[in-house]
């Protein structure tokens, strides 16, 4: 039987085509955007091309774009010889001189706020040196840089940051895979955060089987950005952030034509509602990590704490092809609607496709303080069902008295009961999530 909404599916997912990273514009910085008619090495020189719109593209993980290379995706200097790639090991002895630089009173793009205060900064950055010194892989050199990308269903743009090992630029034709953190509800700019993206682009597992990582390329790390700060304006902004997060996190029909009703034999049933929103924001952090040529498109990783909790959540809805394993750390699922059971069947609206047969197995690995007051038994055990219900493994570490955030030293400066900081399950839950990549994505 003809099916009009189908027709009007498939049609609506143009609107979600050509994810495009570009570099975000500043004086001092030229516009580049995607060159398609040819691959570029990342030994080459910068050169500015147009994008042209390719309807073949497609949020689903199938990139047929041609990919650029990661020093054609950073914004260069003046003189356009050399990629303004940071020392990560440069940032963190700057910052721990002077941590107050990471709290401007009028930050910009180029200079955003990365803590909330003084000691949320001093906290985050000692613990990072500490397990940087402890680390045998403390030599390796890991360089960040901006990584602004687009959204294209409203062109807006979301205001990323990469790290890799620095090995990745002068190395071979190798793929490496690709990891995607989520951020918590203090937004993009966090320096924890970039501690975090530092220690896994760093981390000796990228090695081989004994242990020399001379020749580690490591992986590509995406900060991702939810709500479009790029100064850093969610730390002092809460209205501003509350009204994003609302929009970001709604369930909308009528804004898509592709949303649609579900039948069983008793005929059709209520329109299911979608976070439609929060899908193209979550599509466009995999598809540009899809366009760069030293990605592993099919070894894609994504992590998220609190907040970051639901765009894990949705892609484990979604299913986009090469993203197999998922990690959330105190991960919020607040405000999910328990519709798996009309949901499982179609397959989240097209927008993702199931797991062949014969591929891997797809892992979600969730960690949770029991005490924490925004995870309720009811919204943990709604998450588990809704991964399950999609065919994912899952795995949950839920540790006894502990609370939200629990990952983040910082944590212990926070007046509110409802947070604390928690070595023990901070460690455990890191070491199990790497466990988790090396299995999946090695």
């Amino acid at each position: 039987m003809f099916r009009p909404s189908i027709v009007l599916l498939l049609f609506s997912l143009k609107a979600l085509t050509n994810v495009t990273p570009f570099p975000l514009s500043s004086n001092h910085r030229s516009f580049i955007t995607m060159k398609k008619s040819s691959s570029i090495s990342l030994k080459q020189s910068q050169q500015s091309s147009s994008s042209p719109t390719n309807e073949n593209d497609s949020i689903t993980g199938t990139c047929t774009s041609t990919k650029t290379s990661l020093s054609d995706l950073i914004p260069h200097n003046q003189t356009k010889q050399q990629t303004e790639w940071s020392s990560m090991k440069s940032f963190l002895q700057k910052s721990l001189a002077s941590p107050s630089d990471l709290c401007p009173e009028e930050p910009t793009s180029t200079n955003p706020k990365l803590a909330k205060d003084v000691m949320y900064a001093k906290a985050v950055l000692e613990t990072w040196k500490q397990e940087v010194d402890d680390s045998i892989a403390k030599e390796k050199e890991t360089i960040g840089a901006s990584f602004p990308y687009i959204r294209t269903s409203d062109e807006s743009t979301l205001n990323g940051y990469t790290v890799i090992n620095a090995d990745l630029i002068k190395g071979d034709d190798k793929k490496v895979p690709a990891v995607i953190l989520f951020h918590t509800g203090a937004g993009p700019q966090d320096v924890f955060l970039r501690w975090k993206a530092d220690m896994l682009a760093r981390d000796p597992m990228w090695g081989d089987d004994n242990g020399d990582n001379k020749n580690n390329n490591g992986c590509v790390v995406l900060i991702a950005d939810i709500v479009g700060d790029s100064t850093g304006w969610t730390w002092t902004d809460r209205d501003r952030y509350d009204d994003t997060r609302k929009k970001v996190l709604q369930r909308t029909v009528q804004e898509h034509e592709h949303s649609h009703s579900h039948e069983n034999e008793n005929g059709p049933i209520e329109i299911i509602a979608q976070r439609w929103k929060l899908r193209e924001t979550v599509a466009a952090a995999v598809q540009a990590l899809k366009n760069i040529q030293e990605v592993d498109d099919q070894n894609i990783a994504a992590m998220g704490w609190c907040l970051g909790g639901h765009p894990v959540l949705e892609l484990g809805r979604m299913k986009l092809d090469g993203v197999h394993t998922l990690v959330t750390f105190h991960g919020v699922f607040d405000g999910i609607k328990d519709d798996i059971d009309i949901n499982t069947s179609i397959s989240m609206s097209g927008l993702g496709t199931e797991t062949a047969k014969g591929q891997r197995q797809n892992c979600v690995l969730i960690c949770n303080g029991k005490s924490d007051p925004f995870v309720s038994r009811k919204n943990l055990e709604i998450g588990k069902k809704t991964f399950e219900g999609h065919s994912w493994n899952i795995n949950i570490l839920d540790f006894e008295d502990v609370k939200h955030g629990f990952t983040n030293p910082a944590q212990d400066y926070n007046p509110s009961d409802a947070f604390s900081f928690n070595e023990k399950a901070s460690g455990t839950s890191w070491d199990a999530a790497k466990q988790l990549l090396k299995k999946q994505l090695l």
